[in-house]
């Protein structure tokens, strides 16, 4: 049980990484376009 609490901490905080990187990536692109 203590393992799948863990995994799922992971794959959340994995997800909002990946939501923070994304959101960096279109703020890079939209400021290259200007």
């Amino acid at each position: 049980k203590d393992l799948n609490v863990a995994l799922n901490r992971a794959k959340a905080e994995k997800e909002r990484l990946q939501a923070a990187y994304n959101t960096l990536v279109a703020e890079f692109r939209h400021g290259q376009e200007s």
